[in-house]
């Protein structure tokens, strides 16, 4: 079942591959982070000043304590299948024996408590919160005998699925298909055990297949006052949402955005002149961005210039001649991360020739991360010599902020699992397969595995959301973080006449940390199941277990 997985482009000398942040796993004055300030300037953070801080490297992982000064919460989402979303929540410091940390979410406008609790692990989720409110979260540290209080404010909102815009809904001749399920039928299906595994019934947690063009004919004989919900996969991405019959024929998804409860004035106006911009030319305060990490700090600007960051990378030419006169693709990729709802807008530049801008927003976790292709008819049809990339990035709600910009090029690696479906079916794969453990190398990772299917009876197919070593650590009795949340795609592929088709048949979400147990009948669909992480921005590895054994019946 192992196979190679390159990704575009393998990068020259010129330009070497840096991950997401200068990363050291270190004791003592050994460095563990590297930066490049607002100023410029190179700065080291070792193992001794994070320990003075009470900084927790395992939950910055590659993310710097600067970005969380004013409020050393990472505020996420959770979404599940039955439409109800949870603050997925990580607290940034190590709690001590003598150490007391306390969590409260309020809702403002009744002033009740949603949850009022002592942190005892750094990583949580909140009860699930109502759509269209806003909640106050207070962070209470005593640390060392120093009394610290935060605050913040988030808000739950509907907003429109990106489903809306990969289906063509008034193209009569658009036959990709859209799962749809009813989260009652779906909730009946999946229970939680007292092991807190999540229990899948793949006979009862069924979705019904509906193509693009019949999607609305089918909606409308739908009973009124019920929620769906749909994925589609396109060209290997996944989309999710959810419909209900009393919306409006309304998609739409869930997302948690934050706000400062207490706030100096600023003049907010700065914000639509920020989104006005529209050019290159119209930048000022161009920083030169290389293959580094760039924090950057954005505090109660009076001017136009002041509330943006701005940087130029200029694509060397070695790599250029290396990917583009080869006939390759050179990919890159972006991450840009706040402490609040951050806007990042980006052009490409060939010999000076900009083309139009590109606008990402963050939502729920404050983080964007994108990739970009150069491809080999791009370069040769602009009459390049060189390309350059610009970027501009600001806060949309807040004006203030403080954040840090990534750019790297993509390298080739060695995948330890096949993502491909084809691949994975016309593979081998036991009939039973140990517990054994693998990985998502980033997150445009995606991996594809085959349960045989050639015997009548019951298949117990198992997933663990943590590596090996952390199971042993969980059940020695210690508490571990997991890995992040996931969604597993049950495919139904069949050969007939030699050829092989496939196409998918049920999704199933899956928390950070958590078990699942999938149980299905031996000739039932899914007979291929592919994993992937639900949100972008990793890039390193994330571990998980995997195993099925089959039941004679």
């Amino acid at each position: 079942m192992k196979t190679n997985k390159i990704i575009s482009a393998v990068l020259a000398g010129a330009m070497l591959f840096s991950s997401a942040y200068s990363l050291a796993f270190a004791e003592g004055d050994e460095v563990v982070y590297t930066y490049t300030n607002e100023d410029g300037e190179t700065v080291n953070i070792t193992q001794s000043q994070l320990d003075a801080e009470h900084w927790n490297k395992d939950a910055l992982g590659d993310e710097i304590p600067a970005i969380y000064e004013d409020f050393p919460m990472s505020i996420d989402s959770y979404i599940n299948d039955f439409a109800q979303l949870s603050l997925d929540i990580e607290y940034m410091k190590e709690i001590e024996d003598m150490d007391s940390v306390t969590f409260r979410i309020t809702d403002m406008q009744s002033g009740t408590d949603v949850c009022n609790m002592q942190l005892t692990n750094y990583s949580i989720y909140s009860p699930a919160l109502e759509t269209g409110k806003n909640y106050e979260i207070c962070l209470t540290e005593v640390l060392d005998g120093v009394v610290s209080e935060y605050m913040k404010g988030v808000t739950v909102s509907k907003v429109t699925s990106d489903i809306n815009s990969v289906a063509n809904f008034n193209n009569i001749a658009d036959e990709r298909n859209i799962l749809i399920a009813d989260t009652d039928v779906l909730r009946n299906g999946m229970t939680v055990n007292e092991q807190g595994q999540l229990v899948v019934d793949a006979s009862v947690a069924k979705y019904d297949k509906v193509s693009v063009n019949d999607f609305y004919d089918y909606i409308d004989a739908l009973p009124e006052n019920k929620t769906y919900r749909l994925y589609m996969n396109d060209s290997g991405e996944q989309y999710s949402g959810f419909i209900s019959t009393d919306d409006q024929r309304e998609i739409y998804t869930l997302e948690v955005n934050s706000f400062n409860i207490i706030m100096p004035f600023e003049d907010t106006s700065l914000i639509t002149q920020c989104d006005a911009i529209t050019n290159v030319s119209a930048l000022s305060n161009v920083n030169n961005l290389d293959l580094t990490d760039s924090f950057f700090r954005i505090n109660s600007p009076s001017s136009l210039n002041a509330a943006y960051k701005a940087y130029k990378l200029s694509v060397p030419q070695t790599a250029i001649e290396n990917w583009v006169t080869n006939g390759d693709d050179a990919q890159f990729r972006a991450k840009v991360t706040g402490n609040s709802q951050i806007r990042v807008k980006y052009w490409v530049s060939f010999n000076g020739t900009v083309q139009s801008t590109t606008t990402r927003t963050s939502t729920s976790n404050n983080i964007i991360s994108f990739t970009y292709t150069l491809s080999n008819y791009d370069y040769i049809g602009n009459n390049s010599d060189y390309v350059d990339l610009y970027f501009m990035v600001y806060f949309p709600q807040t004006v203030s902020g403080t954040g840090m910009i990534n750019f790297s090029g993509m390298d080739g690696y060695v995948d330890d699992v096949t993502g491909s479906v084809y691949e994975a079916y016309i593979g081998s794969s036991p009939i039973s397969l140990s517990n054994t453990e693998y990985n998502l190398t980033d997150s445009w990772d995606v991996d594809a595995f085959h349960i045989e299917t050639e015997n009548t009876g019951v298949y117990k197919i198992e997933f663990r959301n943590r590596s090996l070593a952390a199971q042993t650590q969980m059940e020695s009795g210690t508490w571990v973080n997991g890995e992040p949340e996931k969604t597993i795609t049950g495919w139904s592929v069949v050969t007939s006449n030699g050829v092989v088709t496939w196409s998918d048949y049920a999704v199933y979400s899956l928390q950070k940390n958590q078990d699942i147990i999938l149980y299905k009948q031996g000739n039932e669909a899914p007979n291929v199941l592919t994993i992937r992480n639900k949100s972008l921005g990793y890039y390193d590895a994330k571990p998980y277990q995997i195993s099925y054994t089959f039941i004679p019946q």
